[in-house]
């Protein structure tokens, strides 16, 4: 049936028996056709495919417990031997281990015995050094001494050298500000000379230049002359 059938089937019985009446046998309707609702065979039709499904799989995941518990088993048998094997490498790493602590503690005396001697001998070394470093600091203490007086010896020359030398310094100062005092009384004259030859040369220079105009005038005057006799006779 479809809605539009329930529709008017539900309008129709609302005109003839009335709303109420009409909703509550409409309510008692299948809400779907009479093919498609399931019956109490199909029910237990479906129960017992869905049970016979149910044992095959369980059967499987029995058989796959089974094959679990089995690698377990051998999983227990390995974890056994190997417990057995660790208990037998822990014995041996305690005798191991023992032996190795005796023989640190052996070493161990060894070491103390040999550097207390190393301390003794260091102690001695450190005992002989101290005393050359004793008698190093006395030599070096009079080499110091001798080397003091050296040096105020060699100061003491060194002053005498430096006066003498101040002293020669200053007779050589003296003696060349007197050679350069008659130096330049000699260099003075000199000059003086020279000047007074470039003012002879000069008055020679000048005769001649005023005797060379004179003659340049005349013969320009010369030659005017001519010039001016060409042209009157012409």
């Amino acid at each position: 049936m479809t809605e539009q059938e329930r529709f008017a089937l539900h309008n129709k019985l609302t005109e003839t028996i009335g709303s109420e009446v009409a909703n509550t046998l409409m309510e008692h309707l299948p809400p779907l056709a009479w093919d498609q609702i399931a019956t109490k065979e199909d029910l237990r039709l479906l129960n017992r495919e869905l049970t016979a499904k149910l044992d095959s799989r369980f059967g499987a995941l029995d058989g796959r417990f089974g094959a679990l518990d089995g690698r377990f088993g051998a999983l227990d048998g390995q974890l056994g031997a190997l417990r057995t094997e660790m208990k037998g490498v822990r014995y041996e790493m305690d005798a191991q281990g023992a032996a190795l602590r005796g023989e640190m503690s052996e070493l161990r005396g060894d070491l103390h015995t040999d550097v207390s001697k190393l301390r003794s001998e260091v102690s001695s070394d450190i005992g002989s050094l101290r005393s050359e470093m004793s008698e190093f600091r006395t030599e070096i203490s009079s080499d110091i001494g001798s080397l003091r007086s050296e040096m105020s010896e060699f100061r003491t020359d060194i002053n005498s050298d430096v006066s003498g030398l101040r002293s020669d310094m200053t007779e050589f100062r003296t003696d060349m500000t007197t050679e350069f005092s008659q130096f330049r009384s000699e260099f003075d004259g000199k000059l003086g000379q020279i000047d007074r030859r470039f003012g002879q040369l000069e008055e020679r220079i000048s005769d001649k230049i005023s005797a060379a105009q004179r003659a340049n005038m005349a013969v320009g005057v010369g030659m005017m002359l001519s010039i001016w006799l060409s042209i009157a006779a012409f």
